[in-house]
This record gives structure tokens, C-alpha cells and sequence, in this order.
């Protein structure tokens, strides 16, 4: 009877999915075939948690695109503090009404995995204000998306590095208990896998992606590497209109007293060893 249930369950899951999806006879035969998989994450539930511009919407599109029938959430802010730093986004009430979703999820699921990617910072914030250019040209921050000058003075003078850096302290740990800097970062691997309660965190560097990422995906979902095709969507710089500004600015150098804040930082120093911080201080900085 347990198990007519759970089958009965599992073709409503399905149904749901091939009304709101276009390829219809594919997601069909894709449930049938992994209706085992789906009983072992029936009480689990997957969030891409992370802060925005480390390739986590590309991850969470891989793990949908794959597995529809999990049950899964792309999520950068999931605590009061954390939701307060983006209050002036145009989404901030999707924002809101996606954390009370999760914290509802987390609170009923048996596991809660989570992949989580971080980036060097440098990079990630020059992704992230150009990544946001609408609402600075509309409220006037930028009046030329071409005039790198104007994009330089907004990074230097504007922008919170502590909102990225301090992220794992105010956000991560928040939610899962779990102090990312009690365990040293894996360099050999490239990943660390760190569980507390019901919380289990995979977490790996965006500079890592292609060697590791799939090898940590397959990990998190107790799949073979075969059974994943990385999906890469259209979130990246190349497609925006404000490409070629952000492809030249990355040619600027910053003063290297300024970037040690970054390179110097608590975070920094976790994931990243000197070796990998002189090559960004030459890259960056003058």
C-alpha cells in the first residue's frame, strides 16, 4: 500500500511537470526511467545556494534540465539580513516570497543538499555591477554603459565588497549552522563536502567549474558523471548589450593597495593560496 502511494504520488509530480513543460514525451520517459532515484530523494530537497555571478544559475539549470522530478531551488538570500542588502532590487518581493518557500521546505525535508560555488572576488563584483546595469543607468550611477571611467568610479567608490566577503558569516552559517572557515578548503580536490544535522554542502570554486563540477553535481545527486549534460545558459557577459565595456574594463588596472583588501581578506585566504593571489595582484593591479 506504502508503495501504490508513493507511486501514486510520484505520477502526480509528473503530470504537474509535463503540463508546464514543452517537451513532453521526453520528461515522460525520463521519470519512468528514473523512478528509483526519485524514491531516494523523495524527502530531500536540492538548493544552488550561493551569491550571484558564480555560475549558480547555470548549475541550478543543469540539475533542472536533468532531473525534473527533484525538487529544487536556486536561492542567493535566504535570512532577513541577507534579503535586506538587495531591498532596492525591481524583485525584491520574489526574493521575499521564494526564502518563506524554502524555509517551509527545509523545515519538512529529511536532507537538505546544497552545491554552493564561490568566485575570487575581484571578478564576481566586476560581474555583478555589470550584471545590474539597467538599474544604474536608470537611476543614473552610469550615463555612458560604454565610458569604463564611470563603471571604475562605481566599483571603487559605491560598491560593499563586505556584502560578497562576508557572505559565509551572515548568510551560509545562518541557515546551516555550519562555519565554512572551521574547515580548510580541499586544493587537491578542488571541493569540499561539509555536513551538520540535515544539512549537507557541497561546495567548489567557479575557477574549478570545468575540471570539477560536474564530479560534484553527480556527487550531491548519488549519480553517475554520464547521466549529466552541463547546461550553459544565456547568463553570461558575451550576451549582454554592456559586453564590450565589460570586456575592456577588465583590461583596467587597479591600484594593488586597494586590492589587498580583497586578496588580504579572511576569504579570500581560504580558498585561495599566494600563488593564486600574485597572479591575480598582476592581473589586476598596478
Amino acid at each position: 500500500m506504502q508503495f501504490s502511494n508513493l507511486y501514486y504520488k510520484y505520477k502526480l509530480n509528473l503530470m504537474a511537470v509535463l503540463l508546464t513543460n514543452k517537451n513532453r514525451i521526453w520528461n515522460l520517459l525520463h521519470y519512468l526511467k528514473n523512478f528509483r532515484h526519485y524514491l531516494k530523494f523523495r524527502n530531500k530537497i536540492i538548493l544552488v545556494y550561493s551569491q550571484g555571478r558564480v555560475g549558480s544559475f547555470n548549475t541550478y539549470s543543469t540539475i533542472r534540465k536533468n532531473f525534473p522530478y527533484l525538487k529544487v531551488w536556486h536561492v542567493h538570500y535566504l535570512t532577513e539580513v541577507g534579503l535586506e542588502k538587495i531591498r532596492d532590487w525591481h524583485n525584491f518581493n520574489y526574493h521575499k516570497e521564494l526564502k518563506d518557500e524554502i524555509l517551509k521546505a527545509i523545515k519538512k525535508a529529511k536532507e537538505v543538499i546544497i552545491v554552493n560555488i564561490t568566485r575570487e572576488p575581484y571578478s564576481r563584483e566586476v560581474s555583478f555591477i555589470f550584471s545590474d546595469y539597467e538599474r544604474l543607468i536608470q537611476e543614473k550611477y552610469i550615463t555612458n554603459i560604454n565610458d569604463t571611467i564611470q563603471w571604475q568610479s562605481y566599483l571603487v567608490n559605491q560598491v560593499d565588497f563586505n556584502n560578497y566577503l562576508d557572505w559565509y558569516d551572515y548568510e551560509f552559517k545562518e541557515i546551516t549552522k555550519i562555519n565554512i572557515y572551521d574547515y580548510s578548503f580541499d586544493r587537491i580536490n578542488k571541493f569540499n563536502v561539509i555536513s551538520n544535522g540535515k544539512f549537507n554542502a557541497y561546495i567548489f570554486r567557479l575557477e574549478d567549474y570545468d575540471e570539477v563540477g560536474l564530479k560534484v553535481i553527480s556527487s550531491a545527486l548519488s549519480v553517475n558523471e554520464n547521466k549529466i549534460h552541463l547546461v550553459k545558459t544565456s547568463n553570461e557577459a558575451k550576451t549582454k548589450p554592456y559586453y564590450d565595456a565589460y570586456r575592456n574594463f577588465k583590461k583596467l588596472k587597479f591600484n594593488k593597495s586597494a586590492l589587498n583588501y580583497l586578496y588580504e581578506s579572511k576569504f579570500f585566504n581560504h580558498f585561495y593560496d599566494n600563488k593564486e593571489k600574485s597572479k591575480l595582484m598582476n592581473k589586476h593591479g598596478i
